[in-house]
């Protein structure tokens, strides 16, 4: 794997908020963030209160997948992490496994792909768009959704967001609206590089 950026959150789960690493409200300011073609690596905490006491509410069997956008219900999104970039071997802290029964969650993120591009646009930054944190049980029944502010932010030089090299996947899906099928493209680290869908 490249070398990621590392982005450590606090979630606070009851409280709907970020914190900072001493439990303090995060300031907007300083809301996590990733920019237009980048790869980074989240590690999500979630947790119960300021004293960043961890959630426990999770079974540690779930599959999940992780969005990056404004949008509801839209096929297209600005990134997307199928299970497999999640929680890897190695991937929490300095070459730890994450622990999702203790609020652990580590995520690979791609911004390198058609829909940032797309949404972003000639944008600096496109506001309002959200990280969220589906946690689902082997029968694909959602238990679990954890939504928190994310920073997206566009750069000033063009970059393709054609993959360069082999992706490792194509996964059919139903469009929720028009009920048509779509295609993802995803990569060996389980993000989704890019969405084909008929044309409405």
């Amino acid at each position: 794997m490249a070398t990621r950026r590392l982005i450590q959150v606090w979630f606070d789960v009851n409280a709907q908020l970020l914190r900072d690493e001493d439990g303090n409200e995060l300031r907007y300011s300083l809301f996590p963030f990733i920019n237009y073609g980048e790869q980074v690596l989240v590690n999500l905490l979630l947790v119960n209160d300021s004293a960043l006491d961890p959630y426990t509410g999770l079974a540690g069997d779930e599959q999940f997948e992780a969005n990056i956008d404004k949008e509801f219900n839209t096929p297209l999104v600005m990134v997307q992490t199928t299970n497999g970039g999640i929680n890897q071997a190695g991937d929490w802290g300095p070459g730890g496994d994450a622990d999702p029964t203790q609020g652990q969650i580590s995520i690979r993120l791609n911004a390198l792909t058609q829909g940032f591009q797309y949404k972003i646009g000639q944008a600096r930054e496109l506001s309002g768009t959200m990280l969220e944190l589906l946690a689902k049980n082997s029968s694909d029944e959602i238990v679990d959704v954890f939504r928190m502010s994310f920073k997206t932010r566009g750069i000033l030089r063009f970059v393709s967001a054609i993959p360069s090299e082999p992706v490792g996947d194509f996964q059919w899906f139903t469009d929720p609206v028009t009920g048509k099928q779509g295609l993802k493209i995803v990569n060996d680290d389980g993000e989704v590089l890019q969405i084909l869908v008929p044309a409405t």
